[in-house]
């Protein structure tokens, strides 16, 4: 009975073994398009803070910001990072999807 049940439990685990292989050789995405899908936005919205806050420094200048002003970095900031990581994650996947229709 320790024995079937030992059996039984590989069978199982081969079942999920190779459940998982079938799902990773119907991604049709390799490890340049993932990295692409990621890197991508990523950058592009690191580089969008850091842009928001090269502009609202210069903006502000040497002023002390007050709770408001802070506010308003803070939301002006993440809408534009957010707007603009959208649209590089659009950018990336087009870009991913051009090469899947190239190679075809």
């Amino acid at each position: 009975m320790d024995t079937q049940h030992t059996i039984d439990q590989l069978h199982r685990a081969d079942e999920r073994i190779n459940a998982q292989r079938n799902r990773i050789k119907a991604d049709p995405d390799d490890a340049f398009d993932k990295l692409v899908k990621f890197a991508v936005p990523s950058a592009a919205g690191l580089l969008a803070g850091k842009l928001a806050e090269m502009v609202w420094k210069r903006v502000r200048g040497e002023r002390e910001n007050d709770i408001l002003a802070s506010m308003v970095f803070a939301a002006l900031s993440a809408a534009l990072g957010s707007l603009i990581t959208s649209l590089a994650t659009r950018g990336s996947e087009g870009l991913v999807s051009a090469r899947h229709k190239r190679n075809a």
